[in-house]
Parts: structure tokens; C-alpha cells; sequence
């Protein structure tokens, strides 16, 4: 919402309940609810439904709105002790009309802050501030970017424009609201520390950022690429039921990757998913509520009590109770519900929800996965992305890629990506150290391990009286031949010839064992798979 405090957009709805109705109730749909508020803010009218139904529990919970819904000819208030159940906040807002009505709270509420709010308005006919709908050109230290659409979108925390630089290629630019305040400035500093360093292909990249000078004070910005949709508008196209799993295996390798750093996005929705389809590219964006770990903490963040974190229909249930512990099971719980979204258009709230299997049978092994995503318990949920995944594989999905950290690069990596120190930096010599007793010895780049050695000794088939690799022995990152000094040379030119068929063969051989295994793997995943299928349907047969 544009630059749209919890306060103002509390007064907002106050305020229209109010001109609709005297001391009566007021009954009402979301659409005619919208109706009212677009006479008194159009941004509060075109907000979510879960940010309008959050404000209004908000309200009713400080004694400022009663909410309730008929049951005949009763009137049954809003279960406070239910505010984070989302069945029963779908049931009770989005099922027929509900019925609001201001108490004398609220209108005090609407007097105090109304007079606050014309203070403030008067104080910004003097110093403009908020979203950058007058600057067109933002300035970094090598490049100039100027503003080709207004606004894309906007949150909480920014705004992002199109923009052109000087060299005419389109990028967005993400500038933070001038009101963010300290801990959204923090944030909006980690999010750009974290992003610039990325180089993952499903993890948005921030290419540029600087400070953008404003009469009411500096305001940060940067600068990532431009994806031409969204998931969320992808999924209002819909996505043909073929194409769910490969996409969302590329939306899992992004999250993954950021919580293999230690990095809990905590804000995952369709809107944050940005997509490419031409390219075939997807990547998660927006994480400027992220958890990040201390290694890639660029200022500490405090996350107060009183905070609540992320969208509220994608949010799990422990980011609904201030203060509570959020991990990385919250990001799995909200793909969960994206899942299910991709599949049915719809993202389960309590019990009965559609399911996958009622529009696409044939992924019918889905909503098992979903059920356990979305447990209302983080402990019940899948421990980390790689378990989602594994379930995923077992039921055949073969493009379905695990990833590890690696470590000597810090990097996310593909499972099938083979990262052996041998093979990254091949073997190679680098220094002449000796020569005593007959026997030159020569240091290696790196230690050799027993595997790389038969590999050089099976190689190294070239023999003659004076130098072969019986003469040749390892220790470490040494190499030592045994020559007479008429030979040196001699010896030094056969194992530089050897040396790269060595790395040749250590390379394949090594590559040949990692497919294996993955596919051993695989396999294994697969088979307990069918073998628990195959248990319970023995069980369902069994009538007690």
C-alpha cells in the first residue's frame, strides 16, 4: 500500500463505516465495503482483502469496531481466540455479508487522530515526501537511471519504478519510502547486501544501488533486472497443470539456496515470485523482511515483540502470534499454500480446501506433500526444502534438482554438480625443490589422494629404461622421481605429460561415482515411496 500506516489505514476504515451508518450496524460484502472506502482513500479501497480483514480484527480487538455475522436472527461476534485460524477468518469475511458497527471508542479514536492526521497533512503541503512521484532520474556512482513508468508496484517499505540508464536497457528500481524508519532502512540495507552478492539463477540479483537526495532527507534505492510478470499473474492466467512442478522445483532451488545460507525469506507470496517465461526463468525477490544469518548480516536488525511479519494469507500461523520464534519452516509453510495455488487456483484456509486431486489426478501424490508443509506445527513440517524436494523425486520427478552449500566457494551448487578440489583446481606442478640422492622432488599445487595415483599410474603407460611411473611416487602435494641427473629433464617432461590424462581420468572416474550415487539415491527415495503406498492400501483393505 502507498505509504499507508496500520494507523491511517485503521482511521480510513473508521472513517467510512462512520458516513455509511449512523449508530447502526452496517452490513456489508468486501465489495461493498470497497465501495465506501473508495469515497474516502482509493489506496485503502484497492488493498488486499487480508490487509483490510487484518485491520478490522485489529480494531474490534481495541473495543474501536464491534464485527460480527448473522445466524438467523442473531448477530455472532468475531472469535478473537480464532484471529489466527485462517479457515475461520475466510468462513467468517469472504462467505456472505458480515455486519460492522463503530463503538464510542472508535469515534473517539476518529477525533484524536483525525485531528492528527490534518496536522500532518498540513506539514506535508510544505515538505513533500513519500513514493518519488516527481523525480524521474536517479544518479549511483557510474550510472544514471531515469524513470520510464512511475510505479510498478508499491509496498510497505518502497516503491518500484521502470527505468532506462544510459545505455537504454531497462531495469526496475526499487527506492524506500522517505517514512520507513530506522528498522526498515536496516532492512532495506541487508536485503541490498545480500542480493548484490547473489549469484544464484533463481534469487534476484542487485546489479546497482544508491541515495537518491530528497527535501525531506536521503533515501536509499537499487537496481535489478526487469521480469516481465509475475507468478501471481501467471497463476490469473493459469498454468497448465503439466508445467506446476517443473516451475515450482525452480522456486524451491531459489528459497532453498538463501536458507542454505541461512536466510529466511518470511515473506514468500505469488506477488514476490518474478518470472520470465520466455527465458524460462524464475527467481524470489523482496527480502526486505528477511532472517539473515550472522555471516551475511549487514546491520543488525532487532525484530521486536510487537512486530508481525509478512502477508497475512501467506503467512504461517507462528507469524501471526507477535514474538514468536519464525525459522525457515515459515517459508516452507507459505510455499505449501502456493503449491496448492498453482494447482487449483485456490490456497487452502482450514479444513475442506480444494484440493489437487480435484483438478489434476494424475498429481494426486501433491496434496500429501501440501498436508505436510502446511501443519500448523513448525516441528511437523518438512525440516528443510531438501525433504519437499526428496518427496517430490520420489514420485518420478526427475527434474527436480537437490542442492548442497559448497563450501570452498560458499556457494549453492546442484547436487549434480561435482565440486572435488581435484578437479576444480586440476594437478599441476608449480616449484622444483630438491635434488639429492638420485631423486628430484617437485611440489604440487595441491595433495594428491590414492584415487588421483592409480589414475596416474594407469595412465602413464609410456616406459623406458631410464623413466617410467614405477620411478614415481606421491606424498601429499610432492612428487618424487628417481633419475640419474642425465635424465632429469627426461623425467620432468614424462610426468608433465601424464599429469593432465591423470586429471582426465580422476574427472570421469569421479563424475561416473557421483551419478551413481544420485541415482542410487533416487532410487531408494522412490522405492520407500512404493513401499508405504503399498502399506497403506493393504491397511485400507483391512475392516475392523
Amino acid at each position: 500500500m502507498n505509504k499507508m500506516t496500520p494507523q491511517q489505514l485503521e482511521l480510513t476504515i473508521l472513517t467510512g463505516i462512520a458516513r455509511a451508518a449512523t449508530d447502526d450496524w452496517l452490513t456489508c460484502s468486501f465489495g461493498s465495503l470497497r465501495t465506501l472506502l473508495r469515497e474516502v482513500d482509493t489506496v485503502v479501497a484497492d488493498a488486499t482483502i487480508n490487509i483490510l480483514a487484518d485491520a478490522m480484527i485489529s480494531l474490534a480487538e481495541e473495543g474501536a469496531l464491534l464485527v460480527a455475522k448473522r445466524n438467523g436472527r442473531k448477530r455472532l461476534p468475531f472469535d478473537q481466540q480464532k484471529r489466527h485460524d485462517e479457515g475461520y477468518i475466510s468462513m467468517f469475511f469472504t462467505r456472505d455479508n458480515f455486519d460492522l458497527k463503530l463503538t464510542h471508542e472508535g469515534r473517539r479514536r476518529m477525533s484524536e487522530e483525525g485531528e492528527r492526521s490534518r496536522a500532518e497533512k498540513t506539514a506535508d503541503q510544505e515538505i513533500p515526501h513519500g513514493p518519488m512521484l516527481t523525480q524521474s532520474v536517479f544518479q549511483t556512482a557510474f550510472n544514471t537511471y531515469w524513470v520510464v513508468e512511475r510505479s510498478l508496484g508499491s509496498g510497505g517499505a518502497g516503491t518500484v519504478h521502470a527505468v532506462k540508464d544510459i545505455d537504454g536497457v531497462l531495469y526496475a528500481l526499487k527506492v524506500l519510502h522517505s517514512q520507513a524508519g530506522t528498522v526498515r532502512t536496516k532492512r532495506f540495507q541487508n536485503e541490498i547486501a545480500f542480493c548484490s552478492k547473489n549469484i544464484h539463477q533463481n534469487i534476484i540479483t542487485i546489479s546497482d544501488h544508491g541515495v537518491a537526495s530528497r527535501l525531506d532527507g536521503a533515501v536509499p534505492f537499487y537496481v535489478m533486472p526487469l521480469f516481465p510478470t509475475t507468478l501471481r499473474k501467471q497463476m490469473s492466467k493459469g498454468i497448465p497443470h503439466a508445467e506446476v512442478l517443473p516451475l515450482f522445483s525452480r522456486i524451491l532451488d531459489g528459497v532453498e539456496a538463501a536458507h542454505l545460507k541461512g536466510v529466511w525469506h518470511r515473506d514468500l507470496k505469488p506477488e514476490n515470485i518474478l518470472c520470465d517465461p520466455h527465458q524460462n526463468q524464475v527467481v524470489i525477490a523482496d527480502f526486505g523482511i528477511a532472517k539473515f544469518h550472522e555471516d551475511e548480516l549487514h546491520t543488525a536488525v532487532e525484530t521486536s515483540n510487537r512486530e508481525r511479519l509478512a502477508n497475512f494469507l501467506y503467512s504461517a500461523p507462528e507469524q501471526r502470534l507477535r514474538g514468536k520464534e519464525v525459522t525457515n519452516r515459515a517459508d516452507i509453510y507459505a510455499l505449501g499454500l502456493i503449491l496448492n495455488e498453482m494447482f487449483t487456483g485456490e490456497v487452502p484456509q482450514g479444513a475442506g480446501y480444494k484440493r489437487v486431486s480435484s483438478v489434476s489426478p494424475d498429481h494426486a501424490f501433491v496434496d500429501n506433500i501440501v498436508d505436510e508443509m502446511i501443519q500448523q506445527l513448525p516441528q511437523q513440517r518438512p525440516e528443510s526444502i531438501a525433504r519437499v524436494k526428496e518427496s517430490l523425486i520420489a514420485h518420478g520427478n526427475r527434474f527436480v534438482n537437490l542442492q548442497r552449500l559448497d563450501q570452498m566457494r560458499k556457494e549453492v551448487v546442484p547436487e549434480s554438480e561435482v565440486t572435488d578440489p581435484l578437479i576444480m583446481d586440476p594437478i599441476r606442478i608449480v616449484e622444483k625443490e630438491d635434488y639429492r640422492n638420485a631423486t628430484l622432488t617437485l611440489r604440487l599445487n595441491q595433495p594428491v589422494n590414492d584415487k588421483w595415483v592409480a589414475c596416474f599410474r594407469k595412465r602413464a603407460t609410456r616406459y623406458s629404461t631410464n623413466v617410467s611411473s614405477a620411478v614415481v611416487s606421491f606424498q601429499g602435494n610432492t612428487m618424487r622421481i628417481i633419475v640419474t641427473q642425465h635424465f632429469l629433464q627426461e623425467a620432468v617432461n614424462f610426468v608433465k605429460e601424464y599429469i593432465p590424462f591423470a586429471n582426465e581420468e580422476y574427472a570421469a572416474q569421479v563424475k561416473q561415482e557421483h551419478a551413481k550415487e544420485i541415482e542410487r539415491r533416487r532410487a531408494a527415495l522412490r522405492n520407500a515411496i512404493a513401499q508405504e503406498e503399498a502399506r497403506m492400501k493393504i491397511l485400507q483393505k483391512i475392516h475392523i
